[in-house]
């Protein structure tokens, strides 16, 4: 009977010790207050996690942005693998899995595994830091594959590889901070919902605009299915609000219920058979200025949209164009029923967004689009009545011919790259010589300063100014920087072209094969955005341009073949005074022939070959008329400093410690040509680089910070221009620079965070420290 107790006894105290245990993260939870997560944790995740962590290119795609992020966890997959022969399964934040344990299934595993510290994976990189905060980062952590599953391996990593302790190469947490994180894992990470209550007139004009997208006729189904694959990406927002964004997606449910997102690869995917709506959705979570595109939806934009579509042109449809890949993916057949003129004109209205997408872009990481391009150029765009696609005949001959890489999906053969290409190009080709066939017969004068879009004397989109650094880049209102290298002249097709081929058909999940072809297509884009600028060049002179930006043997023998000159006689009906520095002259005889409110005040900071009639200058501080002192200055002769710097900084100028001004610096990067995809800089010119100041935050990816009294400033500006060599430049970089190690580092970062809320409110968004120079 004793030992039946006994037994009974030991078996009792097992079964609870097991349940206690079981149960230890849902009592421990009761002990925090609901919001804890929301008041302690998330400033700290917002502040020094999401630096690194947000968006695809978070190491381990461990996204910090929200809570749901953290418990999803890491997995070792890099969806920036450009070699990979297959595609691979899309991983978006609410959208490709609903729940955690979805994401499980998907390969994520749980960087919360235990409410023990010692035991806990997040609290084990943490405390790698904090043990040992004098190891120095790798130069990258964009991509990171070491993403250790089990606690053992993460010690292991400790060991072996201190230096990958979070913050990566930046300063640990404080003892504060650790804390907070360490007190919160170990009551069991508790989170509390937070239910968005939307103010009465944001939901009535959230309500106005769904109603107006999801009318049942066909002409307006059309439309919104074409203005949902231009807005997708933008974070839209009301008049009465300019901080609750909300994405346009496509729900299963009615947008009066919870939305239930149709998970399609690119927006232009079939939605399914089912009835769906287009909803607007609550962006609930902090967001990041690498991926912030934020899009007004008002009054105004909704009866210029209706009068535009609907009113200004008579069109009809008698038939929905179906989601088949040669059609979806052709934005010329999808849309042909709607005429070009009405298609172009929306995009101009608001040309700095539309560029934007691709260039700020769905993936966070813009190789694909951004290294086709140059460090710097103006881009102005064709007059809609004057471009050829206004012309409904020679929209519909076009068709065809504007074939792009979608459509041949996400897995392209290896193999079938060079049929395909030759396909492309040869396609391409016989656009082109239609395009000048018919401005021969409408233009036989040639183009001249009338067909240049003046934003109808009052949009300032009329011309844009395009940074790129590395594999990112900004684009910004008005002629920014001194005069550039090359210049665009956009027209409906080509713009048309861009935002389809490396926004709305890419897919950054898709295999190598599929992003080589949007790669190359871009190459095409660019060269004919550069054609159509030299179609209002004087004809002798257009070879003397085309061969200073294609330089080197194998380049020509590549543009002689893929893109021939064909305009070598058109004429141009512009005025030049003789035959030299025509593209200043272009550029000085538009800009003069742009209203104040179009072009904007001229960059006196930057500019030294521009100046165009009749413009009004901006002012300069004291500050930046020494500042001026290093812009725009080729890198070449005495004063060659221009090379040496990184491609991105931010200058913080300050007064009695606290932020006077924050500029972006830019370092122009120039090259032979950008015509390959491979050994970039075997193809630099360095002497030709110059640095470019923009008041304000212009900069996803700093990589160095400059952070300086103003009383500083004339010895900062001597210091750089005396920098004559590869071995001066870490001297004043040692002098001046925020080092990712200083025990200072999080302090300026926060300083520099809270001046642009401050000065910046609507385009706030944290900034990535992925590229920062350890």
């Amino acid at each position: 009977m004793k030992k039946i107790f006994f037994l009974f006894l030991i078996s009792f105290l097992f079964i609870r010790n097991t349940v206690a245990k079981a149960d230890e993260k849902l009592s421990t939870k009761q002990n925090l207050d609901s919001d804890y997560y929301q008041r302690n944790v998330k400033p700290i995740f917002e502040s020094r996690c999401m630096a690194c962590h947000s968006c695809y290119n978070a190491p381990c795609q461990l996204n910090l942005q929200t809570y749901e992020g953290f418990e999803r966890g890491g997995v070792n997959k890099n969806i920036y693998d450009g070699l990979r022969l297959k595609s691979v399964d899309p991983t978006r934040m609410f959208i490709d899995a609903k729940n955690t344990e979805e994401w499980r299934k998907k390969g994520f595993h749980s960087v919360n595994n235990s409410t023990k510290s010692s035991e806990n994976i997040l609290m084990e990189v943490l405390r790698i830091r904090r043990d040992k905060p004098d190891y120095k980062m790798l130069s990258s952590i964009e991509g990171a594959t070491t993403c250790p599953k089990e606690i053992e391996d993460t010690k292991i990593l400790g060991i072996k590889n201190p230096e990958l302790g979070m913050p990566f190469g930046f300063p640990p947490l404080n003892d504060r901070e650790f804390k907070i994180i360490e007190e919160w894992i170990e009551k069991g990470a508790p989170h509390s919902v937070v239910k968005l209550d939307l103010d009465q007139e944001i939901l009535a004009e959230k309500t106005r605009w769904e109603e107006f997208l999801n009318q049942d006729n066909l002409k307006q189904k059309l439309v919104s299915r074409y203005l949902y694959e231009h807005l997708f990406l933008a974070h839209l927002y009301f008049p009465k609000n300019h901080q609750q964004f909300f994405t346009l997606v496509r729900s299963k449910n009615k947008c009066n219920k919870t939305i239930d997102e149709i998970a399609s690869r690119r927006p232009n995917d079939s939605p399914g058979g089912n009835p769906f709506y287009y909803c607007l959705k609550s962006i609930d979570h902090p967001v990041v200025y690498k991926t912030h595109m934020p899009f007004e939806l008002n009054n105004k934009k909704l009866e210029f949209w209706r009068e535009l579509f609907f009113a200004s042109e008579k069109w009809d449809i008698d038939k929905l164009p179906d989601y088949s890949p040669e059609v979806a993916q052709n934005p010329f057949v999808a849309y042909a029923a709607i005429p070009g003129k009405i298609k172009y004109q929306f995009l101009l209205s608001d040309a700095q967004f539309h560029i934007m997408t691709f260039i700020k872009g769905p993936v966070c990481n813009g190789t694909n689009a951004v290294n086709s391009i140059q460090e710097q150029f103006y881009t102005f765009f064709l007059a809609p009545n004057s471009d050829p696609m206004s012309d409904h005949k020679h929209q519909l001959e076009s068709q065809t011919l504007l074939t792009l890489p979608g459509s041949y999906g996400s897995d392209v053969e290896v193999t079938s790259i060079p049929s395909i290409s030759s396909k492309i190009t040869e396609l391409r080709e016989e656009y082109r010589k239609l395009r000048l066939a018919w401005l021969k017969q409408h233009k036989p004068k040639g183009l001249g300063l009338e067909d240049i879009w003046d934003g109808d004397k009052i949009n300032d989109n009329a011309v844009l100014t395009i940074f790129r650094h590395n594999d990112n880049a900004v684009v910004m209102k008005g002629a920014v920087g001194n005069l550039s290298k090359t210049l665009f002249v956009l027209d409906y097709s080509l713009f048309e072209r861009l935002v389809y081929n490396l926004v709305v058909n890419f897919d950054v999940f898709g295999n190598v094969g599929h992003q080589l072809l949007t790669r190359v297509y871009m190459d095409f884009i660019r060269m004919e955005a550069e054609e159509n600028f030299l179609l209002f060049i004087s004809p002798e002179k257009r070879q003397h341009y085309r061969q200073s930006w294609y330089q080197g043997v194998f380049t020509e023998a590549k543009m002689k073949y893929i893109f021939p000159e064909i305009s070598k006689g058109e004429a141009t009906s512009m005025k030049y005074k003789g035959s030299e520095q025509l593209k200043t002259q272009f550029v000085n005889q538009v800009l003069s022939g742009f209203t104040d409110k179009v072009r904007g005040e001229g960059d006196s900071l930057n500019w030294r070959n521009v100046k165009p009639e009749g413009i009004k200058m901006a002012s300069l501080s004291d500050d930046e008329k020494l500042l001026k002192k290093i812009t725009s200055i080729k890198s070449m002769g005495k004063l060659p400093f221009a090379r040496y710097f990184p491609e991105t900084s931010y200058l913080i100028l300050r007064k009695e410690n606290k932020i006077k001004e924050v500029y972006s610096l830019i370092h122009n990067r120039e090259f032979q040509n950008i015509s390959w995809i491979i050994a970039e800089k075997f193809r630099r010119a360095p002497h030709e680089d110059t640095l470019t100041l923009k008041k304000g935050f212009w900069i996803s990816y700093p990589e160095l910070i400059f952070d300086i009294d103003e009383k500083k400033l004339s010895q900062f500006v001597e210091d750089i221009r005396e920098i004559e060599n590869i071995f001066d430049y870490p001297k004043f970089e040692d002098k001046y620079k925020v080092s990712a190690n200083d025990p200072k580092f999080w302090q300026v970062w926060d300083d520099l965070h809270q001046h642009m809320r401050t000065h910046s409110e609507l385009e706030f968004g944290f900034l990535d420290l992925t590229r920062y120079l350890r």
